[in-house]
């Protein structure tokens, strides 16, 4: 049986996960900082415990782990959800104004040091688990964040941390891989959530436009979907898996792509007046071909080349 220990779990992410763990049938400990928890787990019933608990205090975190033991025996899983996040720039410069160390050091504090302070004690809890058919005794999910690789100007703090997350996975992994205990982190996209609910619609709308598809925010019953396939499947372990709907910030990278394309598509259009010329200069049309492919691929690459240049190689040879 599954007994899940849910950091942030009176709301959000966390929430949908335990509500979506209880409906498989598992027990879930919802550890949060906010009294909300303690509603949510009314409302699942006997297989639910609500814990006020602030991750980034040892003593919360060792009388809830007492509390657990002496409800449901142990833990062998363990998702920390809990994370805040908080909007500012490295620098204003309209206002002269250098980023806040104290927001700095609140996010560093719940969505770094809470999660590890989590886990590092969590995690001998669940080594006393027996084995099972996998010689596997729990798994650890941290909720990291899609903004660990793709965080815009104004969340370098929060991306920094989410950073730090993912970044705990592998060695994590590597570390509990002896006493049969994964280590998976989860990276969300643009989520409807509280979260984000203070975006105004403009910069949903924008967002949204950085989406391969579907072209929406993520619902947090669709992260709990993930994050109980990863329980389920023994064979996920060490990864940070996105779910973003193909979300990518990269300006830069995004305008190169762009401009590739127009090279791309203006050669298409005018390579049947070329191919006769360019064949009739070339021993065969074999290494037409090769040299068509090699401007191609200069273009691919970003090279700024004019279509009088591209072909001007093969008058060349």
């Amino acid at each position: 049986h599954i007994v899940a220990y849910i950091t942030g779990g009176a709301n959000g992410i966390g929430k949908a996960i335990a509500q979506k763990m209880h409906c498989q049938g598992a027990k879930v400990v919802l550890a949060d900082i906010s009294c909300k928890g303690a509603k949510v787990a009314e409302g699942l019933g006997e297989k639910a415990l609500f814990t006020c608990t602030d991750v980034r205090l040892e003593k919360d975190v060792l009388e809830s782990m007492k509390c657990v033991k002496e409800k449901f025996g142990g833990v062998n899983v363990l998702i920390n959800s809990a994370g805040v996040v908080g909007y500012e720039p490295i620098y204003d410069f309209k206002n002269k104004k250098p980023h806040s160390v104290d927001l700095y050091r609140c996010l560093y504090d719940t969505n770094v040091w809470g999660l590890f302070n989590v886990t590092r004690l969590m995690v001998g809890l669940m080594a006393e688990n027996k084995p099972d058919a996998n010689k596997q005794r729990g798994v650890v999910i941290n909720l990291s964040s899609m903004m660990a690789c793709e965080p815009p100007p104004g969340l370098v703090a929060y991306g920094s941390t989410k950073s730090a997350v993912s970044g705990m996975t592998m060695p994590m992994a590597r570390g509990l891989a002896s006493k049969g205990i994964r280590v998976i982190g989860i990276c969300p996209g643009y989520i409807d959530s509280p979260m984000t609910a203070p975006q105004k619609p403009d910069e949903r709308k924008k967002w949204i436009g950085m989406k391969l598809t579907p072209k929406r925010y993520g619902t947090c019953e669709e992260v709990a979907h993930l994050v109980q396939a990863c329980i389920e499947n023994p064979l996920i372990n060490g990864e940070n898996i996105r779910i973003d709907m193909g979300f990518r910030y990269n300006q830069e990278r995004d305008a190169v792509q762009r401009i590739s394309r127009c090279y791309l598509a203006e050669c298409a259009q005018n390579l049947g007046k070329y191919v006769d010329q360019v064949s009739k200069r070339l021993s065969t049309f074999q290494r037409c071909g090769y040299y068509i492919l090699d401007g191609i691929s200069k273009i691919s690459c970003g090279a700024q080349i004019s279509l009088k240049q591209f072909f001007g190689c093969f008058n060349a040879r």
